[in-house]
């Protein structure tokens, strides 16, 4: 079984920060939740930044804690665009919907480095998408659900309500009850996906924004550049967030990868070679994480997953699988049943 390379990844915990009024009104206590995490829901804030892998646990003790399967749901209802301080400047005074989302594609990596915000073309639309790519873990799919709601919410404030999503996509399976999904979104969703996004029009993607201003997206610019700096995180990170939408473009290789986060090859498998790590070992972690996503929350068959995951056959997915886990994709899927 090969060693995945998974370094600690971090999460600002701004969307978290409701979690203790909610998990209250549901009538459980917030010590009982955060047992054992080392983390006091009393006390954070918005840019406390707490393990990644401690927010999804997180999100699953609540959700078990308070039976509401829908938790993700409930927390992104709280949860407000300016309370991403600099982001919101930035991106409200960007002059269109695709600059904005761009914007934000670009800078999330400061505000989480377990999961990644994307932005690419699907045909004549655009998914605005979520991934994560750091572990599985229990609230993954509350994780995801949570994502998609804020990034709903983004695009309505964008546009002053004048863009909506025209369907919503999640990479797990569909709840008993999706009545919830139709009140917040108020568009069609789809469950059991290879992904989990917001589908937007190509007639809508430029609209303009209606709080755009040149002046000011320029000094917001600046200002999120002085908090967060261009090279907050190692070409080893960036890779890892790149990885994910690459391989939904079916493109595996350190060239595209390379061209994402706008490095040569050359460079990035030095510096790669510099941290003790390369390209195609920190392309496992990730593809590992999304299988274990995709066989997870998802009734995907086997094979479909593994064309997502940009493998060329069958075959070649459940040898690296074993590779990964010991296991078969099946037999570790019928593991977690």
């Amino acid at each position: 079984m090969t060693t995945i390379v998974r370094p600690i990844a971090y999460q600002r915990a701004g969307p978290l920060t409701g979690l203790r009024d909610l998990l209250r009104e549901h009538g459980v206590s917030p010590d009982r939740v955060v047992e054992g995490l080392d983390i006091d829901l009393e006390t954070l804030a918005s840019d406390t930044r707490i393990p990644f892998g401690t927010s999804l646990e997180l999100l699953g003790r609540a959700a078990d804690a308070t039976g509401c399967g829908h938790i993700g749901l409930l927390l992104a209802s709280r949860y407000r665009l300016s309370s991403h301080g600099v982001m919101f400047h930035f991106t409200m005074t960007a002059p269109t919907l695709r600059r904005a989302l761009l914007d934000f594609v670009t800078w999330q990596l400061g505000y989480s480095s377990g999961a990644a915000a994307y932005f690419h073309r699907v045909g004549d639309d655009f998914v605005f998408g979520y991934g994560i790519y750091d572990r599985f873990g229990p609230g993954s799919r509350h994780a995801y659900e949570l994502g998609a709601c804020f990034g709903a919410a983004m695009i309505r404030e964008l546009t002053g309500g004048a863009v909506a999503p025209e369907e919503v996509v999640f990479c797990h399976d569909a709840p008993a009850d999706t009545s919830g999904y139709a009140r917040m979104f108020n568009v069609p969703v789809r469950f059991n996906q290879n992904q989990c996004g917001l589908v937007i029009s190509g007639r809508a993607i430029d609209h303009p924004l209606p709080t755009a201003d040149p002046v000011k997206h320029k000094q917001a610019q600046r200002a999120i550049h002085n908090a967060l700096g261009m090279d907050i995180e190692s070409p080893a990170a960036r890779l890892r967030r790149a990885i994910r939408p690459q391989l939904l473009k079916a493109d595996p290789s350190m060239t595209g990868a390379a061209k994402a986060i706008r490095v040569h090859p050359r460079t990035l498998r030095r510096r790669l070679a510099a941290e003790g790590l390369t390209f195609e070992k920190v392309r496992d972690d990730v593809r590992f994480v999304v299988a274990c996503d995709l066989l997870g929350l998802t009734d995907l068959p086997v094979g479909d997953i593994g064309t997502t995951l940009a493998f060329a056959t069958h075959s070649a997915f459940v040898a690296a699988f074993r590779r990964w886990s010991g296991t078969t994709p099946t037999a570790w899927r019928r593991s977690r049943a």
